[in-house]
């Protein structure tokens, strides 16, 4: 009995919570104010990405059909890629050509 009036009373006080709207981040709105005036209304989620694409250039980026560049990526002390990486800047394709002679190619829809 004991057991049960305890599994009543913690169904009860489950049961009578309120569900809370939960409003999500990239829901959140943002309201920036310019002397009363509201100037853009935005979320988190888009500030961060036009953040990030201001401190990267993204129109320089944009201007470019193709981006080509040599990586040395190494972790824990050991060389784990050693490449020249040749891309389409929107990100549509892509080649991996690695120095012991081997290739990567993605074409949009498969990997070789």
């Amino acid at each position: 009995m004991k057991h049960f009036l305890l599994l009543l009373s913690v169904f009860t006080i489950l049961g009578c919570k309120e569900n809370q709207k939960k409003v999500s981040p990239e829901n959140e709105k943002i309201t920036e104010f310019d002397r009363g005036q509201v100037n853009e209304v935005i979320s988190p989620a888009v500030a961060f990405a036009q953040n990030i694409e201001a401190a990267h250039n993204i129109k320089a980026w944009k201007s470019k059909k193709v981006v080509s560049f040599d990586i040395d990526l190494s972790f824990g002390g050991e060389q784990r890629l050693m490449a020249k990486i040749t891309s389409l800047t929107n990100s549509t394709a892509l080649r991996v050509d690695k120095k012991d002679g081997s290739q990567l190619i993605y074409n949009g829809k498969v990997v070789f």
